[in-house]
């Protein structure tokens, strides 16, 4: 074997020790994304439901939920007082914008459970009472 064959066949090494560490490199990356997966499948309904919580931040005082007529869709804010007799601006034929007995209903974990599991379609108010937004979205 002569010097060439030599400096070649070490090249082709170093190209092999290469490749085999960027394959190391992915499958690392590959486990490490497989080790958050099995993390997330052990956690309760619960601790998935803060997790969105922590991504999907907006007013907590209020929420707007989906409410659908005859002529459309809109979202409008969750009233405690909502279809109440002599108290709702609705059951008074009145709009509810300006009603002086609104009672807005806080988000709570309920209330975004019911959401991911299909029962409530709700909306969220991304500003936040110090004027900033946190919004995380994909």
């Amino acid at each position: 074997m002569n010097v060439e064959e030599i400096k070649r066949q070490i090249d082709s090494k170093k190209s092999l020790i290469k490749k085999l560490e960027n394959e190391i490199q992915e499958l690392e990356k590959h486990l490490d994304e497989e080790k958050e997966n099995e993390n997330l499948k052990t956690l309760s309904f619960d601790e998935k439901v803060s997790i969105f919580m922590d991504y999907f931040k907006g007013c907590d005082d209020v929420y707007p939920y989906l409410s659908i007529n005859k002529d459309n869709k809109y979202y409008q804010p969750a009233c405690k007082n909502e279809w109440r007799q002599g108290v709702c601006n609705k059951t008074m034929g009145k709009k509810c914008k300006n009603c002086k007995y609104r009672e807005n209903i806080p988000l709570t974990k309920d209330i975004i459970y019911k959401h991911l599991c299909n029962n409530k379609t709700i909306g969220i108010y991304p500003l936040l009472a110090d004027d900033t937004c946190y919004f995380f979205c994909f």
